[in-house]
């Protein structure tokens, strides 16, 4: 049961963020809550569990969100790519780093995104989209992490705590 317990997390909060956080914006921005979960998750665990839920979370995201289907699965698996590598040279019981590394993973996701929907549209203003979306929504997710980020280390402890190599 423990091992679809990610998974489940993830939907909950996917099928969260796409009602209830709908209603709770803040300057015309909602937060990505499944975001802060995979960056969380490749903070505590690294490569490639992270990659993985950033996976899971970015086809949760494509699933449930309009838009080019794959789009925000790719951003998010390389968001989470890019934090798990510098996973293990860093010391994470610190409150400032959870939230320093979602800001930053927010920031490399969005600009992932509007790569490719420069790719796709060309006319896409980076300046009025960092302003308007992705920094307010840096620091929206990077308060969501200073509040969250114990609670999901805790469950992320408990589930993989019982894990052992059976011969």
């Amino acid at each position: 049961m423990k091992k679809f317990a990610i998974p489940l997390l993830l939907l909950i909060l996917t099928a969260l963020q796409n009602s209830l956080f709908e209603y709770i914006k803040v300057f015309g921005v909602k937060p990505n809550i499944v975001l802060v979960f995979v960056i969380c998750i490749t903070l505590i665990k690294g490569n490639p569990l992270g990659t993985i839920v950033g996976i899971g979370g970015g086809i949760l995201e494509d699933i449930f969100f309009q838009g080019a289907f794959g789009i925000n699965s790719i951003s998010c698996m390389l968001a989470a790519f890019i934090i798990g590598s510098v996973e293990g040279k860093i010391y994470k019981d610190n409150v400032i780093v959870p939230g320093f590394f979602v800001f930053a993973g927010t920031v490399i996701k969005e600009m992932i995104v509007y790569l490719f929907l420069y790719l796709i549209r060309t006319e896409l203003d980076i300046m009025t989209a960092l302003t308007s979306k992705i920094i307010p929504e840096a620091i929206y997710n990077t308060i969501l992490a200073f509040l969250f980020y114990r609670y999901i280390v805790k469950f992320v402890n408990k589930i993989f705590a019982e894990q052992a190599w059976k011969y």
